[in-house]
């Protein structure tokens, strides 16, 4: 299934049929699906990577509370150790920041777990 296929469905798992035409939900969505598959790239090519570039749950600190979000996406799609030490990050970065809304964050997770789920199941 190609990724424009898996976007679609995953806006249309997160998006009520009023918002039809809402283009910045979509655009957040897009936004939040690429940087999860980019986290699960970066995650799966760890070991390879040199240690410069390489993933560490540590240098999730430095990043925002999205992206962090998106890591935790990418760990437990992965099943990764990681998962746990993350979601505290992610935690400690919402009660800092004002301006995060931690429920649209929590339905752009599940909206990537139900998008992850419907692909596993469709390749099984």
């Amino acid at each position: 299934m190609s990724i424009e296929r898996r976007i679609e469905k995953l806006e249309q798992l997160i998006r009520p049929p009023e918002e039809t035409g809402d283009a910045h939900r979509r655009e957040l969505v897009r936004e939040f699906l690429g940087r999860a598959l980019d986290a699960l790239a970066h995650v799966r090519r760890s070991s390879i990577d040199p240690e410069q570039w390489r993933y560490s749950v540590e240098k999730l600190r430095d990043e925002s509370p999205a992206t962090v979000a998106a890591y935790v996406c990418a760990l437990r799609e992965r099943g990764h150790e990681d998962e746990a030490e993350a979601r505290e990050i992610l935690e400690e970065k919402v009660c800092e920041a004002e301006d995060v809304d931690l429920a649209t964050l929590e339905k752009l997770m599940d909206a990537y777990a139900a998008l992850a789920s419907r692909a596993r199941a469709e390749r099984g």
